[in-house]
């Protein structure tokens, strides 16, 4: 509860800051200029994505080939054996591991979020747009509810400075 005159000046600066009015194009410029470093980041993570897949399957394929072709082959001998019933192939926990347990998290696009913004900013008739805190914080800090996670993922496939510089592209605080 404000105290003094002082406190309730500073409480009136405070809530005009929720909301803030800023011109075409500087939200324009801000939001092209956020869009391009999620995209470079984007670019440089799917890069070591591919990278990362192609690595683990072809671990897998040296792991799992082995497993498979023995599993057909005891299939067969028993399909052969019985000639009129057919026994499903039924995996060990190990094997059934070594052939679904994949998870690399893909680096996922958020570029219809920027795209939205963008075209809502050039058709409109507004040349002043005045922008909640909240929107101010994703539209030009670049500060979305999926930022964390985007940036981790990324993080996992960059490498060297293009993650430190990418990721700093896109968390500019100023």
């Amino acid at each position: 509860m404000p105290t003094s005159l002082t406190d309730i000046e500073a409480l009136r600066t405070f809530s005009t800051f929720q909301r803030v009015k800023i011109k075409r194009e500087d939200l324009l410029k801000a939001l092209l200029d956020n869009k391009k470093a999620h995209d470079d980041l984007l670019a440089n993570a799917l890069k070591g994505y591919y990278k990362s897949v192609k690595k683990t399957l072809s671990e897998r394929i040296k792991t799992v080939l082995p497993l498979v072709k023995e599993e057909l082959q005891t299939t067969l001998e028993s399909v052969t054996n019985l000639e009129e019933s057919v026994k499903p192939v039924v995996f060990s926990s190990k094997q059934q591991y070594a052939l679904f347990n994949f998870n690399i998290p893909f680096p996922e696009s958020h570029e219809d979020d920027y795209n939205r913004a963008i075209q809502m900013v050039k058709l409109s008739a507004n040349d002043l747009f005045e922008l909640s805190e909240d929107d101010f914080s994703k539209f030009v800090m670049n500060d979305w509810s999926w930022k964390n996670e985007f940036l981790s993922t990324s993080q996992m496939y960059c490498s060297g400075m293009s993650v430190a510089t990418g990721i700093a592209n896109f968390s500019k605080k100023s």
